[in-house]
């Protein structure tokens, strides 16, 4: 998740960023390092490269993460599409 700065409010940008700073301390190291390569926008196939994984367990991993993301935000994760 990013927020464009360039239309949030200053209170929700300093928020997520702090609880994004927090969430990312509680990850493994490997998992963290991944996922900050997906947040600044790395595409899936340049972190597969990087982590020597494939792209669709990179892809996995996204999943996770966002599903991740939300139980720390306190959200109910969505369900899985089949």
């Amino acid at each position: 998740m990013v927020i464009d700065t360039r239309t949030a409010p200053v209170p929700d940008i300093v928020s997520f960023r702090v609880d994004f700073a927090d969430w990312l301390r509680g990850l493994p190291r490997r998992v963290r390092r991944i996922a900050e390569s997906l947040a600044v926008g790395n595409r899936t196939s340049d972190v597969a490269k990087r982590f020597k994984l494939s792209a669709g367990r990179i892809s996995q991993i996204r999943r996770e993460l966002h599903t991740a993301w939300q139980r720390f935000q306190g959200e109910k994760p969505a369900m899985a599409v089949a």
